[in-house]
């Protein structure tokens, strides 16, 4: 067993995958669609939670999500096998993907400017994540019946459609404002960054240390400026209490920020890690989107099966006092600015659900604290 995993693991690494290899990885993951649905300890633990919730959970609608997570899966595995039977044998992935990258980024360096590439790749797929994910989730916010009520953090709490329109014209100047500093960003990038537009594309080792390094960077940046604007009483009331007048946060208001909390803690967070290291642009085309993914789903309000965790910035909005820094939690364990969070028992449910247990773990958790 150890041999196997060990063999599986530099497989994956240098992703050159035996033939048995493939059927193992499929077989783990039928495995995993159908067990993780049987789940003898839930039993009774879902019993309890029923009896606690005062009706948000019921044996009919868990069982349902249930299957819902179970075809999910299912189809994950379906995927999988059909990458394997059509599989070109001549090639193995990281050849496949490589060459690809490689293609599209030469066409894309011969057809397009510098400033182009980097503008409207750095601020469209912003663009497009961050609006379809305000979209999706404030559908389920103004949704937010019974039956699904129970997987928002903070569920009784909904935010009134005049607090959406009074938030808009900042956003949208927000916005805006992001245009503009992502045109001067190009500017300091190429001033730093000689190799930016190099037209070979970082290999595997490099394009994984080099996102690891922009994590961290953004971490320490902004633990220390959110700290800040929390320890300072004029940034508390002249800049940061505008994003904190929303305290049940959806996707939508992670950008109802004040434009100097904005460029100085949103936008440079973003942007210090690719400016600092000088990494090439498909690097920070990529560090965008992990990044843009990461801001919303801190700010989703919602725990839904598979969808990131929101837990820890949602306790922080919760009671505007400790988890200052990113998802990553590196300050804040540092500087044990955590303690709070960790003694409520949140972090136990700081996880990716692909089942919808979430709604147990959460009746279970908060009743047992006295939350």
């Amino acid at each position: 067993m150890i041999l196997w995993g060990a063999s599986l693991i530099y497989s994956l690494i240098s992703f050159r995958l035996y033939q048995w290899q493939y059927y193992s990885i499929l077989f783990t993951l039928c495995a995993w669609g159908v067990l993780s649905s049987i789940r003898p300890s839930i039993k009774d633990r879902l019993t309890t939670a029923i009896d606690l919730s005062g009706g948000l959970i019921t044996q009919r609608w868990f069982t349902t999500l249930d299957l819902i997570t179970i075809i999910i899966k299912t189809f994950i595995a379906i995927a999988f096998t059909y990458c394997i039977v059509w599989w070109p044998t001549d090639y193995t992935p990281a050849d496949l993907v490589y060459s690809n990258i490689s293609q599209a980024w030469a066409f894309i360096l011969k057809h397009y400017d510098t400033r182009d590439i980097f503008v409207k790749g750095v601020f469209f797929s912003h663009l497009c994540i961050y609006w379809s994910g305000s979209l999706l989730y404030a559908l389920v916010d103004f949704l937010h019946t019974k039956s699904i009520k129970i997987y928002k953090v903070q569920d009784s709490k909904v935010i009134p459609f005049k607090t959406w329109v009074k938030c808009t014209p900042l956003i949208v100047f927000n916005e805006a404002l992001a245009y503009v500093l992502v045109n001067f960003t190009y500017d300091a990038y190429n001033t730093f960054n000689y190799n930016g537009f190099s037209p070979i594309v970082p290999d595997v080792l490099t394009s994984v240390f080099t996102l690891a390094s922009f994590a961290f960077i953004s971490e320490l940046w902004f633990y220390t400026s959110h700290r800040v604007m929390h320890a300072s009483d004029f940034l508390w009331k002249h800049v940061h209490s505008v994003h904190h007048q929303i305290t049940a946060p959806s996707v939508y208001f992670s950008l109802y920020t004040h434009p100097i909390e904005y460029i100085f803690g949103n936008f440079i967070t973003l942007a210090i890690g690719p400016v600092v290291m000088g990494s090439h642009f498909l690097l920070v085309f990529t560090w965008v989107v992990i990044s843009t993914l990461d801001f919303c789903s801190g700010h989703a309000g919602w725990h839904l099966p598979f969808g990131l965790s929101p837990e820890f910035h949602d306790y922080h909005h919760r009671h505007e006092t400790g988890n200052y820094g990113t998802g990553l939690g590196i300050m804040d364990n540092i500087f044990g600015t955590n303690c709070d969070y960790k003694c409520a028992g949140m972090m136990e449910l700081d996880k990716v659900y692909t089942t919808p247990d979430y709604s147990v773990d959460k009746v279970l958790k908060t009743t047992d604290k006295g939350l």
